[in-house]
C-alpha cells in the first residue's frame, strides 16, 4: 500500500450517468489497462500529490454502479472505523474488512490525510474508511511499515496495528469538485451496524485489477 500495486478497491462516485471510479493515485498510475471483472477502465485524472485517481469507461450498460454518497463532515478521533475492500484474489471477488479507530484527523499538521488503526491486508489502497454511521471518512493511501510499528512500540510500549495513512474525505471530495463530479451527498447521524455497513459499502465498491503498465 502506498506503492505500486496490481490490485486495488474502486469507490464509484458521480450521478445518473455521469459515473467514475474513484481509487488510488499509485495504482492508477501507469496503468494501460485497468479491469474489474468483466468491466474495463481507464484513466481519466490523477492527482499524484493527493495520491488520487479518477477511473472512467466507455461500457456502463446496467445498473449495478450504484454511486457513494459523501458526507459533508468527516469523522472524530478515537471513532470506530472500518476499511472495506478487494485486497486479494480481486478479480474473484474476494473481500475483506478491517476494523479499527481514527487515531487523528492530520498527519503532523496536515489535513489532507488521517490516520487510522487497523490490520491492511496488502493491496488494500482505494478502500473506503467508513465510521461507525455507514459515512465515508477517507481512502487508503498507505500501510504503517514494520519500521514504524517496531518504533510506536518502542516509544509506547504497545501498539495499535499501525498508524496507517488515508486520504481525507476533505481531500476527496476537493479532489471531485476540481475535476467537475458532480456527487451524491448525505447528513446522517444515526449509527449503524457492521452487517448493514457492510452491506451499502459492497453496491459502491468494486475490485480493480491493473492488467499492463505503461
Amino acid at each position: 500500500i502506498g506503492r505500486p500495486s496490481d490490485y486495488a478497491t474502486g469507490m464509484w462516485v458521480g450521478k445518473n450517468n455521469n459515473l467514475y471510479v474513484l481509487t488510488a493515485g499509485h495504482f492508477a498510475n501507469g496503468c494501460s489497462k485497468i479491469r474489474s471483472n468483466e468491466l474495463s477502465l481507464r484513466v481519466y485524472k490523477i492527482d499524484d500529490y493527493n495520491d488520487l485517481a479518477l477511473l472512467e469507461s466507455d461500457n456502463l450498460t446496467n445498473n449495478n454502479h450504484i454511486p457513494a454518497k459523501l458526507p459533508s463532515k468527516a469523522g472524530i478521533e478515537n471513532e470506530k472505523i472500518y476499511v472495506f475492500g478487494y485486497p486479494r484474489q480481486t478479480i474473484l471477488g474476494k473481500s475483506e474488512t478491517s476494523e479499527g479507530e481514527i487515531l487523528s484527523l492530520t498527519k503532523k499538521g496536515d489535513r489532507s490525510k488521517i490516520i487510522i488503526s487497523g490490520k491492511l491486508h496488502v493491496h488494500s489502497s482505494g478502500s473506503p474508511v467508513i465510521n461507525e454511521k455507514g459515512l465515508i471518512v477517507g481512502s487508503v493511501h498507505a500501510k504503517a511499515t514494520r519500521w514504524k510499528r517496531f518504533k510506536e512500540r518502542l516509544r509506547v510500549g504497545v501498539t495499535s496495528e499501525g498508524q496507517n495513512e488515508a486520504i481525507s474525505i476533505y481531500t476527496i471530495k476537493s479532489f471531485l469538485d476540481e475535476n467537475n463530479v458532480d456527487y451524491l451527498s448525505v447528513n446522517k447521524t444515526e449509527k449503524k451496524d457492521r452487517e448493514e455497513i457492510i452491506s451499502e459499502a459492497k453496491k459502491y465498491t468494486i475490485p480493480l485489477e491493473c492488467w499492463g503498465k505503461n
